[in-house]
């Protein structure tokens, strides 16, 4: 059973998946236009439920792991900024689905030892 502190930091990074798209200009599925045009059109518009502020703390802890840690940083990306499977995740970075798992939850430890999920 997973801890409650990973499945706030799996939340926390699906938040800032959406969050990093929203600060690109590019929300996953939707060209590059307005929010206000996509509702008149009735299309739906994500929106990350976390601040500016924890947004750009994930972002530094994810860029720290990127720099740490190459494999798992790039493991987290793929999961997270581009939903990714396991089985792609392993194909892209040339290792077993299982060993893909492995580098997402050492990814996820390390955002989780870089961020206080109770202080956020």
């Amino acid at each position: 059973m997973e801890s409650t502190y990973r499945i706030k930091i799996q939340s926390m990074l699906e938040q800032w998946a959406i969050w990093q798209g929203q600060q690109s200009g590019e929300v996953k599925g939707y060209a590059r236009e307005v929010p206000f045009y996509r509702l008149m059109r009735g299309a739906s518009v994500s929106s990350p439920s976390i601040p500016d502020a924890i947004g750009e703390r994930v972002d530094g802890a994810v860029s720290k792991l990127c720099h740490a840690y190459p494999p798992e940083g790039e493991a987290i990306k793929l999961r997270y900024l581009e939903g990714s499977s396991h089985k792609t995740i392993g194909r892209a970075l040339r290792v077993s689905e299982t060993t893909a798992g492995d580098l997402i939850r050492s990814g996820e430890r390390y955002i989780e030892g870089a961020i206080d999920p109770c202080g956020l």
